[in-house]
């Protein structure tokens, strides 16, 4: 109200407006605007590739409004990260290989690299690896922590008694757990309902992943 052009201000609305209230198309007109009023800022053109992506309008201008991004901030490390997670959602999993582990170059202990590079690993069969960057997790980080990770890799290694034992750990051991990252482990496990259920939770708690 104070500034109706400020771009970092747009920037935050429309990232909002997607990620939160799910309303993709105030949140594209509202990062739109962000980039008119300045094409030179990066998280807009990186939020505005989120839309185009998650939306399904335009997978391939959206992974090329996060590479704008990057080449304005090469050196931030969220924006390294959603391009790797990006190419994973796109199911280019090569690409996110090499770009996750350009993120773990940077900074190691970014916190959410390593769950994404997870799901990668799965994806190209890589399940010995997958393993030993889920024991890597931080156990009290609260975003990405070993159980639900531990139980999707050994469900896509086809060991249903671990995968099982591991949800029911983390069912137990943490009772602030991501009903998303449940969901994910239930649907490989084939619990639909119960899954379906927890993807209602994930979206009553506004869970920003939910669109993974």
């Amino acid at each position: 109200s104070i500034d109706s052009n400020l771009s970092e201000a747009l920037t935050t609305f429309g990232w909002i407006q997607g990620g939160f209230d799910y309303d993709w198309i105030k949140s594209r007109e509202t990062l739109e605007k962000a980039i008119q009023l300045n094409p030179n800022y990066a998280l807009a053109h990186m939020y505005f590739g989120n839309v185009l992506q998650y939306t399904g309008e335009n997978i391939e201008e959206g992974i090329k409004e996060v590479k704008k991004a990057l080449a304005l901030d090469p050196l931030s490390l969220s924006i390294n990260w959603v391009l790797g997670r990006n190419y994973w959602l796109a199911r280019k999993y090569d690409l996110a290989y090499e770009q996750l582990n350009k993120t773990m170059a940077l900074d190691p202990k970014y916190y959410l690299t390593k769950g994404t590079l997870i799901f990668v690993l799965i994806e190209r069969k890589s399940f010995k690896e997958a393993l030993q960057l889920c024991k890597q997790l931080d156990p009290n980080n609260p975003w990405d922590y070993p159980g639900p990770y531990l139980s999707y890799t050994y469900a896509s290694m086809g060991d249903t008694i671990n995968a099982k034992a591991e949800l029911a750990k983390t069912i137990r051991d943490y009772p602030n757990k991501s009903p998303y990252l449940l969901a994910r482990c239930n649907v490989i496990l084939k619990n639909y309902s119960i899954a379906l259920d927890e993807l209602e939770e994930a979206y009553k708690q506004k869970d920003i992943r939910i669109y993974n």
